[in-house]
């Protein structure tokens, strides 16, 4: 068995093999991958709490996707069953707003706004207008429900 010599504190023997070695070498590699992966589900989890709570409200967001979301953020267990198929466009039309081929916003009693913005594709504009109209829809409904 061959030896090298090595250098260090008491935790080191005077004299390691090279299987030592190199079990250390792939020792030291796992923890460098393992500390890799802790520091992502680290960014994954604060991008599960900003997606709580800048998403949540401006899509209005089924209950089940601010649970999962929720439990995300907080490294607790949940299930993406039942999440998708969803879309801001079918969460726009539960109210009195609407999205209009051309990207603007129609209410239920035909008031028209119309957006003007510097979008990039009508997909990007469709997205916006979507995503406002479902807003809207969520503060008709609250303030609905408030009086």
């Amino acid at each position: 068995m061959k030896t090298t010599p090595t250098t260090g504190g008491d935790a080191a023997p005077e004299h390691a093999t090279d299987d030592e070695l190199e079990l250390s070498a792939k020792l030291l590699k796992a923890w460098d991958e393992l500390d890799e992966l802790r520091r992502e589900v680290e960014r994954l989890r604060e991008l599960a709490a900003t997606c709580y709570a800048g998403l949540g409200a401006a899509c209005d967001l089924p209950e089940a996707w601010l649970d999962a979301l929720n439990q995300a953020a907080n490294g607790e267990p949940f299930s993406v069953d039942g999440l998708l198929p969803f879309s801001v466009s079918e969460e726009a039309d539960k109210g009195p707003w609407s999205v209009t081929e051309a990207g603007n916003l129609q209410s239920a009693d035909f008031v028209t706004l119309g957006i003007i913005d510097d979008f990039e594709d009508r997909a990007e504009r469709l997205h916006y207008a979507n995503a406002l109209a479902a807003t809207l829809n969520a503060r008709t409904q609250s303030s609905i429900g408030e009086n």
